[in-house]
Parts: structure tokens; sequence; C-alpha cells
């Protein structure tokens, strides 16, 4: 059993970086060998159970319009390779009728392991993004996030941080109600997702506090993307007298921290450096780990 999954999982990998040009190429190639199969070994052997195999990962892998095209292919193949084998029937329509049946049955089965995958996609996201603003959840992100410190390290590319905290957020639920207070929380996520790029990562660690991580970003690429979104919130400010302000920390590694916890806590002094010179700012801090390799282990690894 351990050896099946280790083989399904090899298979998998492999297929999972392919194009779906070549996952289409990989199954109409099944699909042949098949048809093959099918003819030597005569009328009276059938194998079309296992036509479902390319259908099946050309529906897993590209999707269920595919798997749909390639159901009428095998269909059309598994018919007429058994025509030429001899395969003789009382009336000729009840060749048609089983072409039928097996097409019915064939979309079906592609029908619910789409339905399947879809499934278990959205469990997938439910499991990493955080239900009331839909970022991504603290779990989620320090997986994302030592992705990114693996990635830093073994190319030597710098990576970002900020650390957003809304200020005096209490307050907006105190005063306005919790109800109130999530809706601020949605907001601020859709801005902040507008307004970053595609590539940036929002998580939401708790309460009021969010982090995005920006990948392959130095000191200039950070400040480009932090200037436009302080220029977003602000707009939103100005326009509601009850939003609240946000303060940031921004740190940009040069090379790669130890730990997910260890880029955390850096961020997070930042962003109560920021608090500390009047809220509603970003402080950005350059983190060279290299010239802190002798800090290793301190309460205070990089100094801001």
């Amino acid at each position: 059993m351990q050896t099946l999954r280790s083989l399904l999982l090899l298979i998998h990998r492999f297929l999972s970086g392919q194009t779906k040009r070549k996952i289409i190429a990989i199954a109409l190639m099944g699909i042949a060998l098949l048809g093959l199969l099918d003819y030597w070994s005569g009328s009276e052997i059938t194998v079309s159970l296992f036509y479902l195999i390319p259908i099946f990962v050309a529906t897993w892998y590209c999707g269920l319009g595919t798997g749909y095209i390639l159901t009428g292919v095998s269909i059309i193949t598994w018919v007429v390779s058994n025509a030429l084998a001899g395969e003789k029937y009382t009336y000729e329509v009840i060749r048609y009728w089983n072409a039928f049946v097996r097409l019915a049955f064939f979309s079906l089965n592609v029908f619910l392991l789409d339905t399947l995958k879809n499934t278990l996609n959205d469990e997938q996201l439910l499991a990493r993004t955080d239900p009331l603003t839909g970022a991504y959840n603290r779990r989620a992100f320090y997986s994302l996030a030592e992705m990114e410190i693996l990635r830093s390290r073994r190319y030597s590319h710098p990576f970002t941080i900020a650390y957003l905290d809304l200020d005096d957020f209490k307050t907006v639920n105190d005063r306005f109600g919790h109800q109130a207070g999530d809706t601020v929380l949605r907001e601020f996520t859709r801005i902040v997702q507008a307004n970053t790029r595609e590539t940036d990562l929002l998580a939401r660690l708790g309460g009021d506090e969010f982090s995005i991580l920006l990948p392959e970003t130095d000191e200039a690429g950070a400040k480009k993307v932090i200037r436009k979104l302080q220029m977003k919130l602000s707009e939103k400010g100005d326009l509601e007298s009850t939003w609240p302000t946000v303060s940031m920390g921004v740190v940009t590694f040069m090379s790669s921290p130890e730990s997910v916890d260890e880029m955390l806590q850096v961020a997070d002094r930042a962003m109560y450096k920021a608090k500390s010179l009047g809220k509603k700012q970003a402080f950005f801090v350059l983190a060279d780990t290299e010239k802190h390799l002798e800090n290793r282990g301190r309460n205070n690894p990089y100094p801001l």
C-alpha cells in the first residue's frame, strides 16, 4: 500500500509539472494504446473500463470540458477498434446502444470526479483562509512564508514582510458594535488585496493584525507598494470618520532569516516603532541577516 501511494505521488508530481497540452497528449496516447489493445484482444475480451484512466487524468489536470471531449474520443476509439476486430451483433443498432451506455457511464464518472476535485479544493481553501475576511489565515501564512524563506536562501533574492495593525480598532467595536468592526476588517482586506500585486500574500494573523508577504521585493519595491496602499487607506479614512488608521512595520530581508517566527518578530517591532512615532505611519527596516549573525539568539537580532 505504501509503495502504491508513493508511486501515485510521483505520478501526481510529474503531471502537475506538465502543461495542459502535454497532459492531453499523454491521455490521447493512452487512449490510442487501449484502442490497439482492444483490436488485438478481439471482440471477446473488453478493456473498455481502462479508458477511464486517461479520461480521469485529463479531467483532473485539465478540467471538466477536456474530460468530456476525451470521453467522446474514447467511445469512438472503442467502437472502431472492436468493429475492426470483427465484433458482430444481431442488430447493428446494438453496437451504438452499447456505445451510448458507455458514453453515459463515462460522462457520469467524469462529472463525479470533477465534483470531488472542486469539493477538495474548496475544503483546502477553507482550511487556508480566514472565514471573516477571506485572507490567508495564520497557518497558511506560516507555510507560504517558510517556502519564501527557503527560496530566498537558495537564490539569494530579497523579500519583504509588512506587519499591519489597525490603530485603536477596539474603539470601533466599543462604539459601533462588533458587526461594524467585522465590516471594517472585510473592507480593509478588500482594499489591501485590490492595491497590492497578485504575487503579494495577505494574511490575517489575529484580531486586527495582518501581514503582507512581498516575494522577491527589495526596499525600493516595498516602499512603492506600501506608499500606494497608504494612500488608498487614507482616502478611505477621508470618506469615513469611523475608519481607523493603520500602523505598518515593513522589513526587507536581503538574506533570509532563520524562521518565520524570527521574521514576524522583527516586523512586529517595526510596527510598534511606527505606532510610537504617532500611528498612521509606515516604519521601514532593511535587515541584512549577514550583518547580525553575531546577535543570533538574542532578543533583538535586528536592531531597529
